[in-house]
């Protein structure tokens, strides 16, 4: 296992005061880290040209390093709440995260039900924070990217998180996150191989995780039981659409995780030869991957019309192998009339901001 200190550099010399005379506590310079995971570095690389949809916004960046992998930028783009402060919360965007998780709830005309749930968030005072793995550099873009694995790429958002909780959290003081597709991949890396249940609060899991990233790809009869029982558990709405429910990730997908392995065919060949390998890379790797987050609330967010992708049904398969603060499995909520980007649906979009309400607090 992995034994090192983080070092984290100094993340902007003063802060302005925002809505309710808020401001963030000052950034640590040095960030001892007491787990068993070898973090990355962080160093500050001032504001960034990267802007939401939410009210007053700001954008910082800064290059997360991690032993093995290139340098990744990170832009932040932070909107403060208007109301008394109770949390932060990040959001993660799906694929290999070089969006902003607003961008794809995106609709015609512009409707965007998840940005408006967003400053609902923000009047109940959360501090709302959306990441985006992305830089000016060709080929910075996204944190499932290099030649050293999932489990390796996942280190970048290991050491992101764990600055942010050290940056805002506090005893009085909640820090949360929420993942989306790939970023729920990327959320329930670090909290199974990466340790990273101690700094976080509440993970909401939306549209994923896969537990085993073999059965995800490859199949196999262990996916055909596990999915078996998540057809069964939840009220799909695909065989009246004439669309079947699919037990491994689409073909899409399968392509991203390829990202992870310098683009070789690892997992979207879905060759049985590649299993050891997706395995020893997993959430849940046999032996290494850990299932207990005592000091985590977990949720998790399913879309009912999510048929071909893959995700849900693995995602469901996760939410039964898994436990968090108590001992309690994670809530699920299933999203009926939602498809994969669960939050382009009003009523995803509520089912997010409903579970950070009801679960984002200090611990």
């Amino acid at each position: 296992m992995r034994s090192c200190p983080l070092l984290v550099s100094s993340f902007l010399a003063s802060i302005s005061a925002f809505a309710c005379g808020v401001e963030p506590e000052p950034p640590a310079v040095t960030l001892e880290d007491s787990s068993s995971a070898l973090l990355g570095t962080i160093t500050p690389d001032g504001d960034c040209p990267l802007s939401s949809l939410l009210a007053g916004d700001r954008c910082e960046q800064a290059i997360v390093t991690c032993e093995g992998l290139a340098p990744a930028t990170v832009r932040l783009v932070i909107a403060e709440p208007t109301a008394p402060l109770i949390g932060t919360v990040i959001f993660g965007s799906g694929s290999a995260g070089a969006s902003l998780m607003e961008q794809a709830a995106t609709g015609p005309g512009g409707v965007n039900p998840f940005v408006e749930e967003l400053e609902g968030l923000r009047a109940a005072g959360y501090r709302v924070i959306q990441r985006a793995w992305q830089g000016d550099a060709p080929g910075d873009r996204g944190w499932i990217r290099g030649s050293e694995g999932m489990d390796a790429s996942a280190c970048r958002y290991a050491t992101l998180v764990t600055w942010v909780a050290k940056r805002f959290a506090s005893p009085t003081r909640a820090m949360c996150s929420v993942g989306f597709s790939g970023g729920s991949m990327e959320l329930a890396q670090v909290l199974g191989r990466w340790n990273r249940g101690g700094v976080i609060d509440q993970a909401v899991l939306v549209s994923g995780p896969a537990a085993r990233s073999d059965e995800a790809c490859i199949g196999g009869a262990a996916a055909e039981v596990s999915c078996a029982a998540a057809e069964a558990a939840y009220p799909w709405e695909c065989a009246d659409r004439g669309v079947e429910l699919s037990c491994v990730l689409g073909d899409d997908i399968t392509l991203l995780v390829d990202t992870a392995y310098g683009g070789a065919p690892v997992c979207s060949s879905r060759d049985p030869s590649q299993a050891p390998q997706l395995a020893a890379d997993s959430v849940l790797a046999p032996g290494i991957g850990v299932a207990a987050y005592p000091a985590t609330r977990l949720d998790s967010i399913l879309g009912m019309r999510d048929c071909g992708s893959g995700a849900a049904t693995t995602g469901a398969t996760w939410a039964t192998l898994v436990t968090g603060a108590g001992g309690a499995a994670p809530a699920v909520v299933a999203v009926p009339g939602a498809g994969h980007t669960v939050h382009a649906t009003p009523q995803g979009a509520a089912a997010i901001a409903e579970a950070v309400l009801a679960g984002c607090t200090p611990r």
